[in-house]
């Protein structure tokens, strides 16, 4: 049906430019009732203007030019997805853009397991129609949401349509699995509310893969209906607000271990000071500096503790512009565990072989010239050692042979890598195991 009208209209051009289309705003495009998706207004053709929000050349979209506008004062109901499917070419929009035109209404449908079914409304626009008005006019404001309001865990909630193409923000985003597909990303994340919320990494203007347990302290963007779920599209890299990523090694530490405790921060983020707090049993919170190894990563440590010693620790930052940052969010109310194992046996010989693969940490770490990594195996395996970046990038593989059961090791030396944080990954049969290795140079 909507091609057919589409169609038409490029027959008869004259229809398309002269005659008179009712004058609509997006919000009267999209504003539907609780519990429906499809706009009252699917498959009129209308003429309808607004700011640009998502620029062209930035979401793929084949052969067509795509973008996102809002009408100028925001607010639910009041974005929509452009799409231009012909070779006549469009300006290149960037947001900001006033911009008005004649358009079909239309919508996406994406199937889903009953009784779901998705449809993303979008408007096509009518050859010859296009008018740009004029430039540099503000955004409308992002809409301040929470996960709980675009949960999609439990099928589309028609509760988040009202946001559908829209810009919004959300605050204290922490990532919890990432999906790497050809070209794209997404990451499933929650917020303080608990909810979980899915991020899709799909714009050229970003080439960006987080790591798990990566504290954001917004993410912001357009909504995407897609599948059943409520997505946010980041579009630039203003987008993403870092905070940093803080973690302790060993990750399981055993009574013997010295604990250290490593803070990233992104290069952008000047830093004046970085504390840690960390408490022992539920006593009292302590703090002290984080000694800087360099612009963006900083170390504190603490010595060894008996079996069964709880810790809990966070951070505090302060930048140069005199904003504090925690991580995670609220500390010292929001914290990091972990509790002193007892020590580790030893693995020189079978009989004190574990009943399951076990992957050590490396040692040293952080290393500089070489670093050994020792793995245990069940039974004689087919074993894998890769090490990648942190944009999940493969840079080595030091290992791939037939190993024999019991304790195997290897040894990391020359690396052709820059300093930084990298993961190495063994894989043997149906066992896979990441864990982190900082190279110092």
């Amino acid at each position: 049906m909507n091609k057919i009208i589409l169609s038409l209209l490029l027959l008869l051009p004259g229809v398309a430019l002269f005659a008179q289309y009712p004058d609509v705003s997006i919000y009267e495009i999209q504003e539907v009732p609780v519990g429906q998706d499809s706009s009252l207004l699917l498959d009129d053709t209308v003429h309808v203007c607004g700011i640009v929000t998502v620029g062209t050349n930035v979401f793929y979209t084949g052969a067509g030019v795509s973008f996102y506008m809002q009408d100028s004062e925001g607010g639910p109901f009041s974005g929509i997805f452009v799409y231009y499917p012909y070779s006549e070419p469009l300006p290149l929009l960037v947001p900001g853009d006033s911009v008005c035109f004649i358009g079909l209404i239309t919508e996406h449908t994406w199937p889903y397991d009953p009784p779901y079914t998705c449809n993303m409304t979008e408007i096509y626009i009518v050859p010859g129609s296009f008018e740009l008005i004029s430039h540099g006019h503000p955004l409308p404001p992002s809409m301040i949401i929470t996960a709980e309001m675009i949960d999609s865990t439990g099928g589309a909630d028609s509760l988040a349509e009202q946001y559908e193409a829209c810009l919004v923000k959300l605050y204290e985003a922490i990532v919890d699995s990432v999906i790497l597909y050809t070209t794209t990303s997404t990451w499933i994340c929650h917020d303080t509310t608990s909810h979980q919320f899915i991020v899709r990494e799909a714009s050229d203007s970003i080439d960006y893969v987080p790591m798990i347990g990566f504290t954001f302290r917004y993410i912001q963007g357009v909504i995407y209906h897609r599948f059943g779920a409520y997505c946010i599209q980041p579009a630039y890299w203003n987008d993403l607000g870092y905070i940093g990523q803080l973690w302790h090694q060993p990750q399981q530490p055993c009574e013997s271990d010295t604990i250290y405790f490593y803070l990233i921060v992104p290069d952008f983020i000047e830093l004046v000071r970085a504390d840690l707090y960390y408490r022992i049993n539920l006593s009292g919170w302590i703090s002290g500096p984080m000694i800087p190894a360099d612009d963006s990563s900083y170390n504190y440590i603490l010595p060894p503790m008996m079996a069964g010693t709880r810790v809990d620790y966070c951070a505090t930052l302060e930048d140069t512009a005199g904003n504090i940052i925690t991580i995670p969010m609220v500390a010292p109310w929001n914290f990091y565990s972990f509790t002193v194992d007892e020590p580790q046996g030893t693995v020189d010989d079978e009989s004190s072989l574990p009943n399951q693969i076990r992957l050590c940490q490396n040692y040293p770490n952080p290393f500089n010239a070489s670093t050994s990594i020792t793995f245990n195996l069940t039974e004689a395996s087919f074993v894998s050692l890769t090490i990648y970046d942190l944009l999940g990038r493969e840079v080595a593989k030091p290992m791939e042979k037939q190993l024999a059961k019991g304790a195997n090791s290897v040894v990391l030396k020359d690396l052709n890598l820059a300093g930084g944080i990298y993961f190495y990954q063994l894989r043997t049969g149906d066992f896979t195991q990441t864990k982190r290795m900082t190279l110092l140079k």
